[in-house]
């Protein structure tokens, strides 16, 4: 593991945290979420050996695609922000 990034990301984790509850206490519950939401995200796909998946085009191809198709999803249906 990369341990240097790691701590960076979670300065910069907390930072933003601390920022956010100073800006909108109301916000600080949802962001928090979102954060320890993404992090298990992130140590369930480091288990993960992808190495092995990249050898199979569909599956590349298909997670590009997914990725645009959610991009896409987004740019439609997504309110702009207040």
């Amino acid at each position: 593991m990369d341990w240097p990034l790691n701590v960076a990301i979670f300065i910069l984790l907390g930072i933003s945290l601390l920022s956010v509850s100073s800006i909108k206490p109301n916000l600080f519950l949802s962001q928090l979420l979102w954060v320890i939401l993404a992090i298990l995200i992130i140590l369930f796909s480091s288990l993960i050996n992808w190495r092995s998946l990249v050898n199979y085009k569909w599956f590349v191809f298909g997670f590009y695609f997914l990725t645009i198709l959610l991009v896409i999803i987004a740019l439609i249906f997504g309110r702009p922000s207040s």
